[in-house]
């Protein structure tokens, strides 16, 4: 069940539809987010590909997906845990009516379920499907080794008990802050039968630190025997974990954590193991014997508790650590799944994570070097991390008004962190994204802060907060504020940054003609950074266009409809441009002539000249 070399399973891959459906709203929750990792969401969900690959780029392939996306799927996450990126993407902004941040409550209490729930629409009159998985994993490009489970159902006629605490989870979270169609998202997701994995006989959701399911399970739960597989512990935790254990207890961590513990907590556990240095290193040393410096370490950041009762055995895995904040105060969701003990059990986890003849050198037993005891950064982490949450909770106004140049934006941000005292060795400054020099933060008083000529199509509602200590990495986030005076013409001023020339205009079309999306359609471009020029009709020479016009008429009607939004939107921008030179507009006078023998064919086009919507 849990053999890393072959039951691998793949983010990209789980997230794209079914054959034959596509995605019709999805609803996620996460402790952290990468704005770069939330780009390429869209790749799996609309194009069906998986997310290896450079996928951040400003190209009209991810401005065609993350538009369509942007609306349908809802992402919660702890306030302040979006990762600060390091170069900006205009195709950030369509990114923040996505996300809504969760406030914990406190400083030491986190929003940290990880959990996806897709709803998929046939292409023809099959039943709704719904899929959702449970994670270890946030959406953050990190190398680290989580774990996961996968169940898909179909909407079936009556109600299932199935999704009831996950319906109440999501319930809960409408409460703080409602996302769109959720009354017929749940009540569709009550009627699901979702299958269970393979060999697994049960399974139920356990959602913790919510209404009527504020109680961890974890710390409930009672075996013969224990497995823990976490990547952060403290004597709490574990004592909870264990406490209702009859026989022998194993724990695998990670040795920074391992060395924290007291002596009387390692004596809990009949074998302690810590991930090898050689798969912490092990990609850096590929990556280096290749020639390549670019690489992450990698860690451990699966959760998973695993018991044997007497005659079955049980996973709970997801999002809960062994710690005192994971079993008592954070909000989490895990899932458990019941099955055979030589499936389920501690005896097949050992033999999976070492080997049947404990000789993989994965995970190494674990042996202290020095005595174990207290975190010497402990007291200065409390202190940043009580910082960073009052940050995110200061009085913060900011407001936009146009340059004296009238084409550029100041903005200017009025902060109060009156209340918040200053700490000797630790400074905070922050900037608007689209900027990368931040402007010191003065702690204790109010702050008045000025960002000078800021295009239109780089406005951003992210400011990015960097938090600096003496010998501690620098600490960066992102937290979203209202804009007074944002323009309401930022997004179209985006699109035509992105799409501003005839040759973008056509491989635009192009790329929307196409049967099957590849990964390298969306990796690649055959235009130069400035674009070019057209000249009369050659673009029909130069590609098969007309050909796959015909194709799509005839077998793929509903493309023609993604087309002539292409071609309406930019033709609006044409005429508000008031463009005297027609032979220089991004939409050629001679390619509309042409589209206007398609137009009628758009399913439910009432076909109407194209010259009496635009004014072209």
């Amino acid at each position: 069940m849990l053999d890393f070399k072959r039951n691998r399973l793949d983010y990209g891959e789980l997230l794209i539809p079914p054959k034959g459906y596509t995605l019709d709203r999805g609803v996620a929750t996460m402790f952290s987010a990468s704005l770069d990792c939330l780009l390429s969401i869209p790749v799996a969900l609309i194009y069906a590909q998986t997310l290896e690959g450079k996928l951040d780029h400003e190209r009209f392939q991810l401005l065609e997906a993350i538009q369509r996306i942007s609306k349908k799927v809802t992402v919660y996450h702890n306030v302040g845990k979006l990762h600060a990126p390091s170069r900006y993407n205009r195709l950030y902004a369509f990114l923040e009516d996505m996300l809504i941040p969760v406030d914990p409550g406190s400083a030491f209490t986190a929003f940290h379920p990880k959990l996806w729930i897709l709803r998929y629409i046939a292409e023809d009159s099959g039943p709704i499907r719904y899929r959702v998985m449970v994670m270890s994993r946030n959406l953050t490009p990190d190398r680290n080794w989580d774990v996961g489970a996968c169940l898909e159902g179909a909407v079936d006629a009556g109600l299932s008990t199935q999704t009831k605490p996950l319906i109440d989870f999501l319930q809960h979270l409408n409460r703080v802050s409602p996302f769109a169609n959720a009354k017929a998202f749940l009540d569709d997701f009550a009627k699901v039968e979702l299958q269970a994995p393979d060999s697994v006989k049960s399974f139920e959701f356990l959602p913790s630190g919510i209404p009527a399911y504020q109680t961890n399970p974890l710390t409930k739960a009672s075996g013969k025997r224990l497995a823990v597989v976490a990547p952060f512990i403290d004597q709490t935790g574990l004592e909870a974990a264990t406490a209702g254990i009859d026989g022998d207890a194993y724990l695998f961590s990670r040795r920074h954590e391992l060395m924290k513990l007291p002596q009387e907590t390692l004596a809990r556990f009949h074998e302690i193991y810590e991930l090898s240095e050689l798969v912490l290193d092990g990609e850096q040393c590929l990556d280096e014997a290749a020639g390549s410096g670019n690489v992450q370490r990698q860690d451990l950041h699966a959760k998973l508790f695993v018991y044997d009762q007497q005659k079955q055995s049980s996973w709970v895995l997801g999002s809960s650590n062994a710690t005192a904040a994971a079993m008592m105060r954070n909000v989490e969701c895990m899932i458990r799944m019941t099955g055979p003990k030589k499936y389920f059990g501690v005896d097949r986890l050992l033999d999976d994570l070492l080997g049947p003849e404990r000789d993989l050198a994965v995970f190494t037993l674990f042996s202290p070097t020095e005595a174990t005891g207290e975190d010497p950064e402990a007291v200065l982490r409390d202190k940043l991390r009580a910082l960073e949450y009052a940050l995110q909770h200061m009085e913060i106004n900011a407001a936009l008004t146009q340059a004296a140049n009238q084409a550029t934006y100041n903005l200017v941000i009025h902060s109060d962190p009156a209340g918040i005292k200053p700490i000797d060795g630790i400074s905070v400054s922050l900037h608007p994204l689209n900027r990368d020099k931040p402007q010191r933060l003065a702690l204790g008083k109010p702050n008045e802060m000025l960002f000078e000529n800021i295009k239109e199509t780089e406005i951003s509602q992210f400011l990015a907060f960097r938090i600096e200590a003496e010998e501690m990495v620098p600490t960066r986030f992102l937290v979203k504020v209202a804009l007074q005076g944002l323009p309401a013409s930022r997004f179209d001023s985006i699109y035509k940054s992105i799409v501003d020339s005839r040759d973008k205009f056509f491989e635009y079309l192009r790329f929307l003609l196409l049967d099957e999306t590849e990964k390298e359609d969306l990796q690649q471009t055959t235009l130069t950074e400035n674009g070019g020029g057209e000249e009369d009709m050659a673009w029909l020479s130069r590609t098969p266009i007309y050909e796959q016009l015909l194709v799509a008429a005839s077998r793929s009607p509903k493309k023609l409809r993604r087309i002539d939004q292409l071609i309406t939107r930019l033709c609006r921008y044409q005429e508000e441009e008031q463009t005297e030179d027609g032979d220089h507009n991004i939409v050629p006078q001679a390619f509309l002539d042409f589209w206007e023998v398609y137009r009628p064919l758009i399913p439910g086009s009432p076909g109407k000249p194209r010259a009496e919507e635009t004014g072209a």
